[in-house]
């Protein structure tokens, strides 16, 4: 009976003991990705070989469009490039699959899927690159936005979990292409039912980052007032139909 109280009580640790451990790679990941090189204050780090020049011109492009974000001061940001399958379920765990993922506050370490990072690609599931514009570039740049966000917002907002998705992932995409979004272009694909503006057909978040420039830049929010807004986006589509619609 002793024994098996025993080893009932391990089995019982045993979750925690696995989280603890997760948790640690995650936040020490370093030992597992034997390549890197930094430039300024990011470091990129990947468990293949890569050119190294070539990659210091690429953090180049990154920290250029994270410094388009009034909530970005400098800090210091980590890559992780998971090309090896294992890696990329032990570093996205429930959200193998992604292209990126983000663990803010638990670290400011941001991980990657496979990459040709010195021609600027991300490797789909289906082993194509992801599609212009969605380049190395733009979805690390994505991920460091989900940091901005969460330090601005503070760990105690769960921002993961309380704000809207249109909010959350078209900030962090607005943050990934540096703010380059022509708004009454993507509204009138938005208008005409195109495919790339649903997520739930696409994948993509076009929607959201036209929805996320419209308050930016017609509406002239800040991005504090944006991030607190708690705005739905049935509400925020309501607004930008009323600005942009045709009149007939």
């Amino acid at each position: 009976m002793r024994r098996g109280l025993r080893i009932a009580g391990l089995v019982a640790l045993l979750p925690a003991a696995l989280a603890a451990m997760v948790g640690a790679a995650l936040a020490y990941p370093q030992p597992l990705f034997a390549y890197s090189v930094s430039k300024g204050r990011l470091t990129l780090y990947s468990d293949r070989p890569f050119d190294a020049e070539k990659v210091r011109a690429i953090l180049d492009k990154i920290d250029a469009r994270v410094r388009t974000s009034p909530l970005d001061h400098g800090e210091a940001n980590a890559i992780f490039v998971a090309n090896a399958d294992w890696r990329q379920r032990l570093f996205m765990n429930m959200a193998y699959g992604a292209g990126g993922v983000n663990f803010y506050p638990w670290t400011r370490n941001v991980f990657l899927r496979n990459s040709k990072i010195e021609t600027d690609q991300l490797i789909r599931p289906n082993g194509t690159p992801a599609e212009s514009p969605r380049s190395f570039t733009y979805f690390a740049a994505h991920e460091i936005g989900h940091s901005l966000t969460g330090k601005a917002l503070g760990a105690g907002h769960l921002w993961n979990w309380r704000m809207p998705q249109w909010i959350r992932e078209g900030y962090a995409d607005y943050v990934g292409l540096g703010g380059a979004v022509d708004v009454e272009g993507f509204y009138r694909l938005y208008r005409a039912g195109d495919r790339s503006m649903d997520y739930a057909r696409s994948g993509q978040y076009k929607r959201f980052r036209m929805l996320v420039a419209f308050f930016l830049t017609h509406e002239h929010w800040s991005v504090e007032r944006l991030l607190t807004s708690g705005l739905s986006q049935d509400a925020a589509e309501a607004r930008i139909n009323a600005a942009l619609r045709p009149r007939s």
